[in-house]
């Protein structure tokens, strides 16, 4: 059991929380309660605790001050906000300590319920149980009664069980947690488990290195054909890693040869090196010309699932299978469909995951069956550009046209700036760098209060400009920041965008991700929004699917890197520019930083609207910048 701290300065809240949570079902028991901050810093060092639910107001150390500490103390610790206060400020602060659930008073408790859900999957994962060679020995001798001597003594105390096996570098340990693993050969696991939450554990495999494939089958579920339809399967799928691991073997030592004798470089081959994750983290692909043998069996499998499924009668087993026989049915519904425009592979990802995927590469074909189910199509948005791109991939037919809109708004109502003494190509990354992007964002923003959002192609260079950014504005008091979270809920995002609503007499500055929530589909007008801050050029990062995308249109004598990275990259800088002007009021500045927009391929994506951009320095920016806000356009 994982023991949980309760920081309330009010009993009645510490009382109805012991007595509304399932604690023992979680696998949590209550280790101690606290009713000023000070208290709880001493009680969770002493009682040892894994999760701590806090109140911000309290007496002695604050909620905050005290997820601060904790953090510093057990960075595994989790922790839970319970709070009657729903300022952003409070959130904000909350999503930087790691906090991974933040209920507002009076607390709902299936919320509640489900963040110490969250926090016991996250704490198996950390968790490490030894092997059981014992049991593995009974297993192989099949003696029935030592078998259930050996589980009972090892906590199993009902008559079922669940099983699970996988394929990898290391074991699953959030399965393991579940019950007992099994060292059955080299990077071989099995899983005998109490739980039949198998599902809900596989969820937390995601982010795990290592391992090549997991499959679970419910010991409670009868009929042989789908395990066996199963085993067959993944005996399919590891032969295809094997060939897969040979292939990725070769690729990389034709890869170390051809780097040693080429160290030329254009645009379209310095991607990697430029807008990528280091090479060593890249994944090898394969390409297969048929799967037909894995679809077979996949197709024994369905019919056995429906016929499971119609003689079924438990709710919960069913919802479980039911699942799984969606993912089962969309694969073999794809496979039907499969033409020149997709593309078959075998990846073996470097965190050891192995897959079989099934990509479309161009849906021009599939959209155009449903297009002809009508007399007309309208394709209608702001950033349907370059149009050409769009015309070939939203629909198969010659004759297609296209109608440019000229924009309404008044072109001196905008400033568009390009500074080109900044890059964020990945070789000139670097805090000098940073500190000179940071110099822009807080010039723009000293030129005008008001609210500002900038934009970057990544979390990390978010969180690295941002630090820099702190350390430039540290004499400014007048400077509210708000950062974009990689796992924002609903209820975080929606405060988020209310702190661009409401008055103030500060500027706000929100840091948000291209392609993220905060890109598109979102209106701020008048002075909700005064100036956006595009930090490099948007492109995608390289990876398989983008490489195979690449290699399709090449073969089609179309530029394979404007379609699988330049395009879509500039598709999010224009819906990031969009941001701003949203009506014909609206008055407001588009910095893009990044002197590769100096380019004439990412400069031939921009719109019409575009022409009349200005370059500038970090030298020249604030006086244009004072031209613009004070005495009208340059």
């Amino acid at each position: 059991m994982f023991r949980v701290l309760i920081a309330d300065d009010e009993n009645s809240v510490i009382q109805s929380l012991v007595g509304s949570v399932p604690w023992v079902e979680l696998g949590l028991v209550v280790a101690a309660t606290a009713s000023d901050g000070s208290e709880a810093l001493r009680l969770a060092q002493k009682e040892q605790v894994d999760v701590a639910i806090i109140d911000i107001r309290m007496p002695g150390i604050n909620g905050l001050e005290l997820c601060e500490q904790l953090r510093r103390r057990n960075e595994k610790m989790q922790l839970i906000i319970a709070s009657g206060y729903a300022e952003f400020a409070y959130a904000e602060k909350a999503i930087q300590y790691g906090v991974i659930g933040y209920c507002l008073k009076p607390l709902d408790y299936t919320q509640m319920t489900r963040f110490l859900r969250k926090a016991v999957q996250n704490l198996n994962r950390d968790r490490h149980i030894g092997d059981w060679e014992d049991l593995v020995d009974l297993l192989e001798r099949r003696n029935a009664s030592e078998i259930r001597e050996c589980l009972s003594g090892l906590g199993f105390t009902q008559e079922s069980c669940f099983l699970a096996a996988s394929v990898g570098e290391r074991k699953m340990e959030a399965l393991e947690q579940a019950g007992v693993c099994l060292r059955l050969g080299w990077r071989q696991w099995g899983y005998i488990m109490k739980t039949d939450r198998v599902s809900e554990l596989a969820e937390a495999l995601e982010e795990i290195p290592g391992w090549f494939g997991i499959g679970y089958l419910e010991q409670a579920v009868s009929g042989g054909e789908i395990y066996d339809g199963l085993e067959e399967c993944n005996r399919q799928l590891l032969e295809m890693k094997r060939e897969c691991e040979n292939y990725t073997l070769m690729d990389e030592v034709r890869s170390s040869r051809s780097g040693r004798e080429n160290d030329g470089r254009t645009l379209e081959d310095g991607i990697r090196n430029e807008n990528s994750r280091p090479a060593e983290e890249e994944a090898g692909y394969q390409v297969v010309e048929s799967v037909s043998h894995v679809v077979l069996k996949l197709m024994n499998v369905f019919g056995e699932l429906e016929r499971y499924l119609e003689e079924c009668q438990d709710p919960k087993k069913r919802e479980e299978v039911l699942d799984f026989y969606f993912q089962v049915r969309d694969f073999l519904n794809i496979y039907d469909i499969l033409d020149e425009n997709y593309t078959v592979y075998t990846e073996l990802e470097r965190k050891g995951r192995f897959k079989l995927k099934l990509l479309c590469v161009n849906p021009a074909a599939n959209l155009q069956k449903y297009l002809e189910q009508g007399n007309s199509t309208v394709f209608f948005s702001a950033t349907l550009l370059p149009i050409h791109y769009y015309k070939k991939l939203l629909s198969a037919a010659d004759d297609d046209y296209a109608v440019y809109a000229e924009s309404t708004f008044p072109a001196e109502n905008r400033l568009l700036l390009l500074g080109t003494d900044v890059s964020t190509r990945y070789t000139m990354r670097g805090e000098e760098m940073y500190r000179r992007i940071a110099r822009y964002i807080l010039e723009t923003i000293r030129a005008k209060r008001g609210n500002y959002m900038i934009f970057f192609p990544s979390y990390r260079f978010m969180e690295d400009v941002y630090e820099a950014f702190r350390g430039e504005a540290a004499e400014e008091d007048d400077i509210e920041c708000v950062l974009q979270s990689q796992y924002m809920g609903e209820e975080a995002r929606e405060i988020f965008l209310e702190t661009f609503e409401e008055e103030r007499d500060n500027s706000l500055a929100g840091f948000c991700v291209m392609g993220g929530i905060f890109s598109e589909g979102i209106d701020l007008t008048k002075d909700r929004l005064i100036g956006a801050v595009i930090v490099g050029t948007g492109l995608p990062q390289v990876c398989n699917d983008r490489e195979i995308l690449r290699s399709y249109f090449d073969s089609r004598k179309l530029s394979g890197f404007d379609y699988a990275y330049l395009y879509p990259g500039m598709n999010k800088v224009l819906q990031s520019a969009g941001r701003v002007i949203r009506t014909e009021e609206d008055r407001g500045v588009i910095l893009l930083l990044d002197e590769r927009f100096l380019g004439a391929q990412y400069q031939g994506t921009f719109p019409r609207e575009w022409s009349g951009i200005q370059t500038c320095r970090l030298g020249d920016l604030k006086e244009k910048l004072n031209h613009f806000w004070g005495n009208g356009r340059i």
